[in-house]
């Protein structure tokens, strides 16, 4: 039993350890900005006050931190229309306190690394995280819009590929596998909800 509990305790205090050095590497790397007025400019004007990042290693948009929440945006084209979309998406994750959530999920994983149910779970988890947003934000579209934002979704997976390494402390507009995606566009569509199944 004590034997069990040591095993336990460096499990946990390793996947501790990893989870803050993420943490300080995503901090450091917060520090560089190549944003370019241009690119800034294109930003509707509602979202420009906000703290906005542009970064070439990122292929996602995503948002970052809970206490102050930046937007991570690649270096790739959109517009003006596009950007409101994603505006609109990342600011319902951080209304919804989206983060925070994820956040004590990566604890409970420290806690519990051994079940291997709880990494089956993560990718539910944010996908199901995912649905909600996109149910809130297309709540009032036309089908039209509907459709420009699942080729929006569409766009941003194609920048994508499978080794792409995606933090534990942001919430990706998309991610590289294809199901979570083809979920949400149906969802996006359908009146009749699809939800993650394991």
């Amino acid at each position: 039993m004590v034997f069990l509990c040591i095993v336990w305790a460096l499990g946990s205090f390793y996947k501790f350890i990893r989870l803050i050095r993420e943490y300080l590497t995503l901090k450091k790397f917060l520090k560089y900005d190549f944003s370019d007025d241009h690119f800034m400019n294109l930003i509707p004007p509602a979202y420009q006050q906000h703290n906005v990042r542009v970064l070439p290693s990122i292929k996602s948009p995503c948002v970052v931190g809970i206490i102050k929440p930046t937007i991570i945006l690649p270096i790739t084209f959109f517009t003006e229309k596009e950007l409101e979309y994603i505006f609109q998406h990342e600011y319902l994750h951080i209304s919804r306190m989206d983060l925070l959530l994820k956040g004590i999920y990566e604890l409970l994983v420290i806690i519990y690394w051994w079940n291997p149910l709880m990494y089956i779970f993560r990718q539910q988890f944010s996908t199901t995280i995912e649905l909600g947003v996109d149910e809130a934000l297309v709540k009032n579209f036309s089908k039209s819009e509907r459709i420009d934002y699942i080729q929006l979704m569409l766009k941003v997976q194609n920048e994508q590929n499978y080794s792409d390494k995606e933090s534990e402390f942001a919430l990706y507009f998309t991610s590289a596998p294809a199901e979570p995606l083809l979920q949400r566009a149906s969802n996006v569509l359908n009146k009749h909800k699809v939800y993650p199944s394991v």
